[in-house]
């Protein structure tokens, strides 16, 4: 074997090492940025469905009344998701704040928050659908005189 030979063998070598070490970092860097991506939209999902619960544990003790005031006052809870429609539904449908004639009390509040995505937008993950936000409460107090300040 002459000194050529032996020296074309390690060029070689350092060229597949090198394609190697091209192809796993490309995979890693892929990998950790989708974990980042996840990471975004499950944080998104978690936040929509928090300021959700906020303000349907609102809702649940000012009157139907107050259902616009509310949602106007939301944008604090909202720090976490990007755009979206808040909706306040009090139920059953057409109730009021006491029981009135044949109209009924307002027995439950729930609160939907759809069309939101996470903060600046997703990287890797942008076409992935975000669920809607649910909460749903009972009602606690059908009086939101003694907490005006919190309801209107």
């Amino acid at each position: 074997m002459s000194s050529s030979d032996g020296r074309l063998r390690r060029c070689a070598t350092r060229g597949g090492v090198a394609v190697e070490f091209a192809l796993v970092v490309t995979l890693f860097v892929g990998a950790v940025l989708a974990t980042i991506d996840l990471s975004r939209w499950i944080f998104a999902i978690v936040s929509a469905g928090e300021a959700a619960r906020v303000v349907a544990r609102q809702a649940a003790v000012c009157s139907p009344e107050a259902a616009a005031t509310l949602q106007s006052r939301s944008a604090p809870w909202l720090d976490g998701v990007q755009g979206g429609t808040l909706a306040i539904h009090y139920l059953p449908a057409g109730c009021t704040a006491q029981q009135a004639g044949t109209t009924p009390a307002c027995a439950a509040v729930q609160v939907t928050l759809r069309g939101y995505s996470a903060p600046g937008g997703l990287w890797l993950l942008d076409s992935l659908p975000v669920p809607p936000a649910l909460a749903y409460l009972t009602r606690e107090s059908l009086d939101s005189a003694d907490n005006a300040s919190n309801c209107y």
